[in-house]
């Protein structure tokens, strides 16, 4: 009896993990999984869905509404969390932008290259950094860490700085970023009269009225 316990036992935990090479993997609503890795697929995870750390090289990640994993990794693709979805550690891609839905939290950084960054009535308690992304707060979303906007180092940017994008950081009103706010490279800043940031340094703080800036790129 205690062989055949330990035997269950294993047999349980080496079903815990969802892996594969090529295809995407979905966890349906209210499952749970341990570590959840592909290479060339996304990963999509259900409503209140319970997962350790999902990761991808080819495709991008959604955590569905008032799901929750320990961290979320992939290299080209998006990351998307739905209302109320949670990340106990860090989520970060390369090529692809990170959508925080309202209600939803990171309790770690949040990071990407090239991407559009957008926390709507979110949280990051960690810091947030991108490179050529745009930043976008708004509904009181927070940042309990800093901001950085870092130098692009590609062969490109240095051969080619002329068609470098500028990336447009937005705090909208109700918004707060807890820390310091540090630019790399030339950005144009957007701050709502009613949010409040940390010290800045290397970009000048255009201040505006009402729910967006109307210079801002949407």
């Amino acid at each position: 009896m205690l062989l055949l316990a330990v035997c269950g036992a294993t047999a349980h935990a080496a079903l815990a993990d969802r892996s594969r090479v090529n295809g995407s993997i979905d966890i349906g609503a209210g499952r749970q999984a341990g570590n959840v890795d592909t290479v060339n697929g996304a990963i999509r995870i259900g409503a209140k869905a319970v997962v350790g750390r999902a990761s991808t090289v080819n495709g991008g990640i959604t955590l569905g509404d008032d799901a929750r994993a320990a961290a979320l990794h992939t290299v080209n693709g998006a990351i998307r969390l739905q209302p109320g979805a949670t990340v106990s550690g860090a989520i970060a891609t390369v090529n692809g932008g990170l959508h925080l839905a309202p209600r939803s939290v990171v309790a770690g950084t949040a990071r990407n290259v090239n991407g559009r960054i957008q926390l709507d009535a979110a949280s990051v308690h960690g810091d947030v950094e991108t490179t050529a992304g745009d930043v976008r707060l708004d509904n009181g979303a927070l940042i309990g860490g800093g901001l950085t906007v870092r130098r692009d180092q590609s062969w490109f940017a240095t051969w080619f700085p002329m068609f470098q994008h500028e990336p447009v950081i937005v705090v909208g009103p109700g918004c707060r970023i807890a820390g310091k706010l540090v630019f790399q490279r030339p950005v144009r800043l957007y701050v709502s009269d009613h949010a409040v940031i940390g010290p800045v340094s290397g970009a000048r703080v255009l201040r505006f009225a009402g729910t967006a800036p109307a210079a801002a790129a949407e």
